[in-house]
């Protein structure tokens, strides 16, 4: 308005303003007008433009959606966040939602860009490969391709009437060697460009049986082929495999992870191999590989002299070694691996899926190679009911899990390798070939072990996809299929999801800027247009994936943080590029650069579908929800059967109405299979049986006659199905109750009992002599239950010429002053290497720098004199206290297997007192359970009158259940009845629960681990407050599999009643038979009881010396 008032006072006439002031204000009007029109043109221009972009998501996804990126300011604005101007601008809130942001506008550009081009291309898939490997794959291919509306050219020589019949329909062949220039590649006035090529080879395909190198380089961006350039020299051969898998043990976050066997390729590493495999002993199993396809699998232990003939031919042999995965899983009694499907669409960054269709195969064990069996073989929803059915929904959920992020470790770390192999394709170092083509089905063979961790025994680069001919195998046919399908339909979706990902990033706030826009020093990242592009191929593979589920990225990727930033300074070390440095515009960043953007933006479609799912849920009822997911879960059933010819041994094949079978079964089934005494018979209810040493667990099962009975394991309200039962060393009792089910509550009608007599490890092996020739040998782990990660396993050599040599040195050590030395197992063998030679009945269990005193009768009667002893505690204290009590006493007399407080005050000639109280009470519901301190306060009571000074010994411990709070407690109820200065010992956490057996529960060796770190934390806690200590934890696990009978493979005591014995003798126990137990009443013998186990009589003596110490 100043402009034109100085206008008018320039040009007015004196006589005429008012005239001259009307004109003005209408031509005023005039300009006005004309300008609001010529905007509202361009707008309506603009909105043309946007309205040919499919920008509106359908509305199933905007009811899901919601308002994402936008903030309710509270009155009649939105807050958008806009992500090239890294400011938040205000929108008037009756704004069509169709209004677009200035970043979304850009995304959607770029978006429209990318798909015009795929749009433009002819829909034709070429085929190339090897004769054989095309006629195996190339119906499934074929008709997924068909369905898609593509032309499939394959080469000469595959039209055959098979496949003609199969498809229905005849292929076009094309020329045997085409050039670059026929594929369309360079020439963009052809009129054939090909949008797929299908590579059927089991090469990279980049040496001229697919393409030629040279053309790689030349593809356009919207032309794929199923071959990732550089899978082959990393995961694909055995030989590589193998070398990358031990590269990626040096990766700190992966040194703790097993995501593979430990291994070796020869002959380059055959040296290095024997020196490990004997360092390990004959424990240790290997198997040896070719690396040619379909090579022949052995496992060998080079240790001993027939198989190391057959390990020495690969002193010139290519071959590869691995450690042979102990205790795998064994599914009905066979081995079993597992194939993965894992369609990787992107490699740097990294894009993958796997199939939910995958494969389990039955294997034949060791002694037959590991053969896949004709005809056996599950889905993976039939592997998980399994799982399911006998290890639980969790267990079985953690499998899948734990099997996912093997695979998803393995891909991250091969990614640098990878991406380097891409450089030998570029002439121009700027310039880098990218794969943005390349996609590959890969196929991830794994192994379970007995506690459902994975590792992975091979990567197969071209999955076997062969159309089977056993009408049978329909299942497997199927499976292929849509594995097949639905990677086509991941590869050419062509929906709209820039909007979505224009959502994401705007409302995240991340500190992010984009190339060529606003990247400023102080973004933490600024993408490229390849990055944005990936985001978007990404999200849009997603909405299509069919049965493919997310590896990476995925909503867990965060498990994956740890790994990621060791790659992030791998990467940056060795390219020696600041890690905040732009990249241009036309190239991406590697997936631990992009590893944070990614993770939140999955994190926030993740959100969104949560919401999505529970509105939906609102919408339906509970029954209908239920029925659906009971469908999606049902097994193949025809496949089942076929393929599960054990599943009868676990079922009752048939029953009997009659009533007067009502008390008996019609079998007792034991896996491992084991013989027993006298044969089975209805009528006979109780057997013998007999297993080696090596035998610590057994599955039993049993079927009973009648129909309305049920066999019950243990008690009347036990298990009805197979069970995993521990067997310790000697007797063990397994009960077989019969129950007629009818009734309100079950009715016991018979028990049948079997016992089981496990050897011990030296049971049959004549007395040790010192004059044969032998070695000295020294155990620190099992190496198959290995709880400290960096120390040696097995039986080891050391440097003594001989056992007596032994002996003598150690005997002229001093004596130990703390009962927590650190030290190992030693005794004689034949040799190291095969512990078959070892005479366990010699074991001495010998610390480093010092030793335990063994006390005569009469210097131990006279250290406990006047002694008040209470143990507080498990079974374990309580075996300590009946040893004690038979070396004071020279005999047992009196034994309860109490679970409450016990004390016997007749000791030592009425000179010596002991008080035990049974802690945690587990038979007692938890609620109703004393706390420990109120516990150990009712002992005291029990025990008095107590001294205030050395005679009183308070010991406490137990198997797991101990930690500092329960000390604290000990010295301050101790303070509270004054009784501070009385002698206070701690033993040691012990063995226990390394079996998986029903009922209680099961350590992996991972955490096993945990419980050595937790022991050790113990023990640092207890010398702060003056305790002395008794560590029996590496005593126990060292000799592990010498437990006693008990599920928990933790009781290293038996206490058996014995005959023909006096007062005050203590009986030998019999080295090479079991001892005859002997009722009470039934004979007018003098009988005794006598503490039985060498490993308890060991640490109860090393407590004996703390205390006589003293």
């Amino acid at each position: 308005m100043r402009w034109l008032s100085r206008k008018w006072r320039l040009r007015r006439l004196p006589k005429c303003d008012i005239l001259y002031m009307l004109l003005a204000l209408g031509m005023f009007s005039i300009y006005m007008m004309y300008n609001v029109a010529y905007h509202m043109r361009a707008v309506v221009g603009e909105e043309k433009k946007l309205s040919a972009i499919p920008h509106t998501r359908d509305k199933e996804e905007e009811d899901a959606g919601g308002g994402a990126g936008e903030i309710d300011s509270g009155g009649d604005f939105v807050i958008h966040r806009n992500i090239l101007e890294g400011k938040e601008v205000e929108q008037k809130k009756d704004v069509e939602e169709t209004t677009l942001s200035e970043f979304q506008i850009y995304l959607k550009e770029l978006e429209t860009r990318l798909l015009e081009k795929q749009r433009k291309l002819n829909k034709v898939a070429h085929v190339r490969g090897q004769l054989n490997l095309v006629q195996r794959d190339l119906p499934f291919y074929e008709a997924a391709l068909r369905r898609n509306g593509f032309w499939v050219k394959t080469p000469d020589g595959v039209v055959t009437s098979k496949l003609t019949e199969q498809n229905g329909t005849i292929l076009t062949n094309f020329e045997e060697s085409p050039s670059a220039r026929e594929f369309g590649v360079t020439d963009p006035n052809n009129v054939d460009p090909w949008v797929l090529m299908l590579c059927m080879t089991y090469s990279d395909g980049a040496r001229g049986d697919c393409l030629q190198r040279e053309t790689f380089r030349q593809l356009q961006d919207e032309q794929k082929i199923n071959r990732i350039p550089g899978i082959r020299e990393t995961l694909w051969k055995k030989d590589s495999f193998c070398s990358t898998m031990n590269a990626a043990r040096r990766i700190p976050a992966l040194r703790k992870s097993v995501i593979s066997p430990v291994c070796w390729v020869l002959p380059a590493q055959y040296e290095q191999f024997l020196g490990v495999a004997d360092a390990l002993g004959t424990d240790v199993r290997w198997v040896v590989k070719s690396t040619t396809s379909g090579g022949i699998i052995q496992l060998l232990q080079p240790t001993r002299d027939r198989d190391f003939a057959k390990v020495k031919q690969y002193s010139k042999k290519t071959a590869v070694v691995q450690q042979y995965f102990p205790n795998p899983l064994l599914v009905f009694g066979m081995p079993v691996s597992i194939r993965a499907h894992v369609v990787v669409t992107s490699v740097a960054p990294l894009t993958a899926f796997i199939h939910s269709q995958g494969t389990v195969h039955y294997r034949q064990d060791y002694q037959k190679h590991f053969m896949k069996i004709k005809n056996r073989m599950w889905s993976f929803s039939q592997f998980k009911n399994y799982l399911i059915e006998h290890h639980g929904k969790n267990a079985a959920e953690i499998a899948f899990k734990n099997m996912e992020s093997v695979i998803v470790q393995t891909l991250l770390a091969v990614e640098s390798s990878v991406a380097e192999h891409f450089n030998t394709f570029s002439f121009n170092r700027n310039k880098p070939y990218k794969c943005k083509n390349c996609f590959q089905l890969l196929g991830f063979d794994l192994i379970f072990n007995s506690t459902l961790h994975p590792v992975i025994i091979e990567v197969n680069g071209h999955p076997y996809l062969d159309v089977s001919k056993e009408a049978n195998e329909w299942a497997a046919s199927e499976t292929r299929q849509t594995i097949i399908d639905d990677t086509i339909n991941i590869l050419f979706s062509n929906s709209s999801v820039a909007i979505d990902v224009a959502e994401a990033l705007e409302t995240l706030h991340l500190n992010i800027g984009i190339v060529g826009l606003n990247c400023q020093s102080s973004h933490q990242l600024c993408m490229t247009d390849e990055d944005l592009e990936y985001l978007m191929d990404s999200r849009r593979q997603v909405r299509h994936r069919g049965q493919f589920k997310q590896l990476y990225p995925s909503p867990e990727n965060p498990k994956y943080n740890s790994l990621v930033k060791d790659l992030v300074r791998f990467q940056n070390a060795k390219q020696k590029r600041k890690p905040r440095e732009p990249l241009p515009n036309d190239k991406r960043h590697s997936t631990p650069d992009l590893h944070p953007v990614i993770t939140a933006v999955e994190s926030f479609f993740h959100s969104k579908q949560v919401e999505a799912d529970q509105k939906y849920f609102q919408q339906r009822s509970i029954v209908e929800e239920f029925s659906r997911s009971r469908e999606d879960v049902q097994p193949i059933h025809d496949v089942f059967e076929i393929n599960n010819p054990y599943k009868e041994k676990y079922k009752k094949t048939h029953c009997s109405k009659d009533h007067q079978t009502m008390p008996y079964l019609s079998g007792i089934y034991f896996e491992p299979n084991i013989s027993f005494s006298p044969e089975f018979d209805p009528y006979t209810t109780e057997y013998y049986a007999k297993v080696p040493y090596k035998t610590v667990i057994l599955k039993v099962w049993a079927h009973s006659m009648n129909c309305d009975c049920e066999v019950r394991l243990e008690d009347k309200y036990g298990l009805s199905r197979p069970a995993n039962y521990t067997i310790g060393i000697g007797d063990n009792r397994v009960n077989l109750l019969v129950v007629d089910i009818t009734h309100t509550e079950p009715w016991v009608i018979n028990t049948y009992v079997v016992h089981v007599y496990r050897e011990g490890p030296s049971e049959h092996k004549p007395e040790f002599n010192e004059n044969a020739q032998h070695q000295v040998c020294s155990l620190m782990q099992e190496c198959n239950l290995k709880f400290i990660p960096f120390a040696s396993c097995g039986l080891n050599p050391m440097p003594h010429d001989s056992w007596p040599a032994f002996l003598q040195q150690a005997n002229h050590l001093p004596l130990c002053k703390a009962g927590d030395s650190p030290g190992q197992w030693v005794m004689p063998c034949g040799m190291c290497s095969d512990r078959s030679t070892c005479f366990f009945r010699n074991a001495k269990w010998q610390p480093h720098t010092c030793r335990h005193d063994h006390m005569t009768r009469e210097k131990l009667q006279e250290c406990m004199a006047r002694k008040r002893m209470v143990f507080m505690g498990d079974s374990t204290n309580r075996g300590i206290m009946y040893y004690i009590m038979e070396q004071v006493n020279g005999s047992l007399t009196e034994w309860d297997k109490t679970h409450d407080i016990k004390v016997y005050n007749n000791l030592n000639r009425n000179r010596t007192s002991t008080t035990f109280g049974y802690f945690p009470q587990f038979m007692i519901p938890a609620n109703q359970r004393p706390p420990f301190d109120k516990a150990f306060l009712q002992v005291l009571q029990k025990a008095m009158p107590l001294e205030n000074n050395e005679n009183t010994v308070i010991v406490i411990g137990g198997v797991h259940w101990l930690a500092t709070h329960h000390l604290n407690m000990v010295q301050d109820v101790l303070k509270r009845e004054g009784l501070s200065d009385v002698t206070i010992i701690m033993k040691g956490l012990g063995a226990g629960f390394h079996q998986p057996v029903d009922g209680i529960h099961y350590l992996t060796p991972k955490e096993q681990y945990k419980v050595l770190l937790h022991n050790q934390g113990l023990i640092q806690h207890a010398k702060t407050l003056g305790f002395e200590i008794v560590d029996t934890f590496n005593i126990t696990m060292a000799r592990y599999r010498d437990f006693l009978q008990g599920k928990c493979s933790c009781h290293f005591h038996k206490v058996q009643e014995i005959v023909g014995t006096t007062p005050g003798s203590l009986p030998q126990p019999p080295q090479t038979k079991r001892v005859k137990i002997y009722r009470r009443g039934m004979t007018e013998d003098t009988y005794n009881y006598h503490v039985h186990g060498d490993i308890n009589a060991l640490y109860s003596e090393i407590l004996l010396n703390r205390i006589c110490d003293l």
